[in-house]
C-alpha cells in the first residue's frame, strides 16, 4: 500500500521509522500483524507511516483501537482511529473493554488491552501485535521503577519482542528510536488531529508524573538524563534476560496436581541462588494474570532468599498465590483455594 508518492522531506521523516519496522516487524511479517493505535500521536505516526510502506515491507496489517472506557472521550478516540485506518485501506475495528475502566489503574488498563489485542489477533490468524513504544517510554520506565511507581524488574528497558500467549508475540520495534523522531515523522505529514490523554495532559499519571520530572531535571542540570536512563535501562535488560536464561536451565520446573515445583540445581554458586530464584519465581507469578510480582516485591525477595539459604518448612504468601518451600532448595508453587465461609446453619 505504497499509495501516492510522498514528498521528500516526508520519506526523511519515515525513514527511520521504516528502518525499525523492517528490522524488528519484518521477520514476524508472515502471520500477519495487529497494529495497536491508541490515537495518540506515537500510534499515530505508526499507523500513517505503515500506510506507505513498500509492499515487499509490509504483512498484512489490521488495525485496533481499544476502548477503555476510562474517560467519556475514549470510545470517540477509538472510533477516530478505525475510521482513519479504514480511509488509509487498512481493516480496522473497536476492541470494547469487558467494564468500565474509570477508577482502574494503568496495570488494569494495561491487562484489559492485551487481552482484547491477543484475542483479535487469534480471531485473524495473527502472529504479531505491534506497539509504538519508543525509547523515551523506556527512561520514563527507568525512572518509575527507581521511584517505586512501577516500570521493568528493576528497571530493565522493555523487551524489544515478548510472548502475548500461545502464538501470538508483543513487538515493539521503535524502543532505539526518540519520541521526537516518532513526532517528526508526523509532524511531516501536517497531522495534527491526534488524540491526547487527559490523564498525560493533567499529569494525573505516574508515567506522566516520570515524564515530567525527567523534563525538569534536565532543564535543571542541563544533562541528558533521558538518555541516560534509556541506556541504563537497555543494559539492565540485557542483564535481566541472562538472568531469566541461567534461571530456566538451573531451576528444573515439574508439574504435579494443583501445584509447581520449581528444584534448584545443586551446583549453582552461592552467590548467583538469590537472583535465579527471584527469576524463577518472578516467572511462575507471571504466568498467573492475577499475581503481580511488581506489588510483591517485599515477598518475593524474602521468599527468594529464604530458598537460596536452603530453609524450608515456610510459607510465602502473594496474591492468589502460595510458595511453600517443601525441602532446601525446593518450592513449591500452589494456586490459594479460597476457604468457603462456616455454614450458618451448622
Amino acid at each position: 500500500m505504497t499509495g501516492p508518492t510522498l514528498p521528500t522531506t516526508v520519506r526523511r521523516a519515515h525513514q527511520p521509522l521504516r528502518n525499525a519496522w523492517a528490522a524488528h516487524v519484518g521477520p514476524r511479517a508472515p502471520g500477519g500483524v495487529v497494529l495497536a493505535v491508541s490515537g495518540g500521536p506515537d500510534s499515530r505516526a505508526m499507523l500513517e507511516m505503515c500506510a506507505h510502506l513498500p509492499d515487499d515491507d509490509r504483512a498484512p496489517l489490521i488495525v485496533a483501537a481499544v476502548d477503555h472506557k476510562s474517560h467519556p472521550a475514549s470510545t470517540q478516540a477509538a472510533h477516530d482511529v478505525a475510521r482513519r485506518a479504514q480511509a488509509l485501506g487498512f481493516a480496522a475495528a473497536v476492541l470494547h473493554a469487558d467494564e468500565d475502566g474509570r477508577g482502574l489503574g494503568e496495570a488494569a488498563w494495561r491487562a484489559a488491552r492485551y487481552r482484547l489485542l491477543t484475542a483479535h489477533a487469534r480471531a485473524h490468524g495473527a502472529a504479531t501485535v505491534v506497539v509504538a513504544h519508543h525509547r523515551d517510554d523506556v527512561a520514563e520506565g527507568f525512572l518509575l521503577d527507581l521511584l517505586g511507581w512501577g516500570g521493568g524488574p528493576g528497571g530493565a528497558a522493555m523487551a524489544a519482542v515478548r510472548p502475548l500467549g500461545p502464538g501470538v508475540a508483543l513487538c515493539r520495534p521503535f524502543l532505539s528510536l526518540p519520541r521526537a523522531t516518532l513526532r517528526a515523522a508526523l509532524e511531516a505529514q501536517g497531522v495534527t488531529d491526534v488524540f491526547v490523554d487527559p490523564a498525560d495532559e493533567a499529569g494525573d499519571n505516574r508515567r506522566a508524573q516520570a515524564r515530567r520530572l525527567l523534563q525538569h531535571w534536565a532543564a535543571e542540570t542541563g544533562a541528558a538524563l533521558s538518555d541516560r536512563c534509556a541506556d541504563r535501562a537497555f543494559l539492565r535488560r540485557d542483564d535481566e534476560d541472562a538472568l531469566r536464561a541461567w534461571a530456566a536451565s538451573a531451576v528444573a520446573r515439574t508439574v504435579h496436581t494443583g501445584e509447581v515445583v520449581l528444584r534448584m540445581a545443586p551446583d549453582v554458586p552461592a552467590a548467583a541462588r538469590v537472583a535465579l530464584w527471584r527469576r524463577a519465581l518472578q516467572a511462575e507469578m507471571a504466568a498467573r494474570p492475577s499475581t503481580d510480582p511488581r506489588r510483591g516485591a517485599p515477598t518475593l525477595a524474602a521468599c527468594a532468599a529464604a530458598a537460596a539459604a536452603g530453609e524450608s518448612g515456610k510459607v510465602f504468601q502473594f496474591s492468589g498465590l502460595d510458595a511453600f518451600l517443601q525441602a532446601p532448595h525446593t518450592v513449591s508453587m500452589r494456586v490459594r483455594v479460597p476457604v468457603p465461609p462456616p455454614d450458618a446453619g451448622g
